[in-house]
């Protein structure tokens, strides 16, 4: 389990799976708490994602900007190979939608 910056155990963390979230919904009072997972393939050129996604920055990328520019090159390089196989059919996503009733 996770920490917070306080000490206390965090209760739950993205990775955690969807009934670990419906408890966690339940324990907070809710009822009839259900998480939907939605799947789909995200259509971007590589170019594009990288500067749409990875050059804007915000927490997960912001090493990334922090790297001296031959670094990021060889970040970016191997970005490109590794993505380059989801060109066609896009990058596979997975979103856990959370509902339920007080």
């Amino acid at each position: 389990m996770k920490m917070l910056g306080s000490g206390r155990a965090r209760p739950f963390t993205a990775h955690d799976p969807p009934p670990r979230f419906t408890a966690l919904l339940r324990a907070a009072g809710f009822r009839a708490a259900a998480v939907d997972t939605v799947r789909w393939r995200h259509r971007a050129g590589l170019g594009s994602w990288w500067d749409d996604i990875v050059q804007a920055g915000g927490r997960r990328f912001a090493v990334i900007s922090r790297l001296p520019p031959e670094t990021v090159e060889r970040v970016r390089a191997c970005y490109l190979r590794l993505a380059e196989p989801y060109v066609l059919e896009g990058f596979p996503v997975c979103a856990h939608l959370a509902r339920a009733t007080r």
